[in-house]
Parts: structure tokens; C-alpha cells; sequence
């Protein structure tokens, strides 16, 4: 299921304006696996094209590795969000897509979603909260 055409036949597809999409990555040579998740987003602004793309929100990259001179994390960010879905590099078989906080496609079939995820629901939760120096209840 590498094709634009296959890929119509996949749970959750299309994804839409909200949804999460992570993408597995492999070790590759580290011995640690890790991922991106992206945010789908209308692409806005002045030079915009008006489709949804994809936003990179977190990654858990190990960039303690004293041999990686950059993080190659981002691959697909500001991209056409379609782009994982046919890449060789990605394709549905490393992709989980979350709707609504609900796994809709797990193409790497674990059920369970990354470490950094707690990391981001906990960062939307403060974002929430009221500000204390605008007034608020503080936190």
C-alpha cells in the first residue's frame, strides 16, 4: 500500500484539519527508535496554498548522540500532508493517525502511542490554563 490510490482504502483516510499523524522511524544505526508527530493544518498566510499540511509539533530524536550533527526530524513539516501516506520512507505501514485523541490508523499495529505524547497533551493542558498574570485562577 505505497500508491496515492491504495492509500483511499486505509482507516481514517483522509486526514483532516486536527488530526495527529505520527510516524515511526526505525533505529537507524542508534539503537533507538523514535518519531515525529505532526499536527494537520490548513495551510495559512500570505503565500499559502490553501491545502492541509503537515506541522511538526514533537519529536523524541535522540539528540544526545554525539555523532549526529543535525536532526533530520521534520521531513515532512509545511509539507503536502499526503506525502507520508506514498513515501518509500514513510507509507501507511509506519504511520498511526489520530483523530479526536483516537487511533482511527496504526499501521505499525502497536496500539499505544509515543513516549513524547504525554509530553504534548501535558503542554496543551498548561496552554489551557488560565494565565496568572492576566488574572487568572494561576496554576
Amino acid at each position: 500500500m505505497t500508491t496515492a490510490n491504495n492509500s483511499a482504502v486505509l482507516p481514517g483516510y483522509p486526514p483532516m484539519e486536527g488530526d495527529h499523524l505520527i510516524v515511526w522511524r526505525g533505529p537507524a544505526g542508534f539503537g533507538v527508535a523514535w518519531s515525529d508527530v505532526y499536527l494537520v493544518a490548513l495551510d495559512a498566510g500570505p503565500y499559502s496554498s490553501g491545502e492541509l499540511v503537515l506541522n511538526l509539533m514533537m519529536h523524541d530524536y535522540p539528540l544526545t548522540n554525539p555523532d549526529v550533527q543535525e536532526d533530520p526530524s521534520g521531513e515532512f513539516d509545511g509539507s503536502n500532508l499526503w506525502m507520508p501516506w506514498v513515501t518509500q520512507d514513510a507509507g501507511p505501514g509506519v504511520i498511526t493517525l489520530v483523530r479526536a485523541g483516537e487511533i482511527v490508523h496504526d499501521g505499525p499495529g502497536h496500539g499505544r502511542l509515543p513516549k513524547i505524547w504525554a509530553d504534548m497533551a501535558a503542554a496543551a493542558t498548561r496552554a489551557a490554563l488560565p494565565d496568572p498574570l492576566a488574572g487568572g485562577s494561576g496554576w
